[in-house]
């Protein structure tokens, strides 16, 4: 302990010792930690009478270890807010068209958001195409067929944005089934923004 937290812990065993200072007390000391860096700890006493003697009981609480790991759990949720607040994602609904070709039927509100183009920019017939990477058009094309053909099913492909920037995205599509009929009769999709950034503990 430091002198003065050593002066002070001391003092309570001068004497007589009184043993409403350590039935059910708690205090806080520092001490030193055998690298020699100083740690605030919390002591929970305790008496445990003895037929021959009264011991005293200390459940010791690294303080300076719990602040330390709240102020790292605190700065991680706040990283993932952060993160969070990064990631707009959209939802989509295709059909096909009378020539069986894929077409977006609606696209969500936050879709502006995410790309800056106006909802009714792809939901023409096949605008969607000027949407996805030019190198990702078999990826997505085969990822659609799997939902059309009755199959959910994820995929990773980029998209363009109103600066002409492509950003991957994570794609959950899954076939719309008729009740009635169990006939296929489009597809929704849920889009998220794949986040590039890696959060440090």
């Amino acid at each position: 302990l430091p002198r003065k937290f050593h002066n002070s812990l001391k003092g309570r065993f001068d004497d007589v010792m009184q043993e409403e200072e350590f039935d059910g007390k708690t205090y806080r000391v520092i001490v030193l930690h055998k690298t020699g860096v100083p740690i605030q700890v919390e002591i929970n006493t305790k008496l445990m009478h003895l037929k021959e003697q009264t011991l005293i009981r200390g459940d010791i609480r690294n303080i300076t270890l719990q602040k330390r790991i709240l102020r790292t759990l605190s700065k991680r949720n706040a990283d993932f807010a952060r993160v969070f607040r990064q990631i707009s994602d959209f939802h989509y609904k295709m059909a096909l068209d009378e020539n069986n070709e894929p077409q977006f039927e609606y696209l969500s509100e936050n879709f502006p958001e995410v790309t800056g183009f106006m909802t009714g920019s792809f939901t023409k017939k096949g605008a969607w195409k000027k949407l996805i990477h030019p190198d990702d058009l078999d990826r997505f094309s085969k990822f659609i067929a799997e939902a059309f053909g009755g199959q959910s099913t994820t995929e990773e492909y980029r998209i363009v944005n109103k600066d002409g920037e492509y950003m991957q995205v994570l794609d959950y599509a899954k076939p719309i089934v008729n009740d009635k009929t169990g006939k296929i009769e489009g597809i929704r999709g849920s889009v998220e923004l794949k986040v590039q950034e890696e959060i440090q503990a």
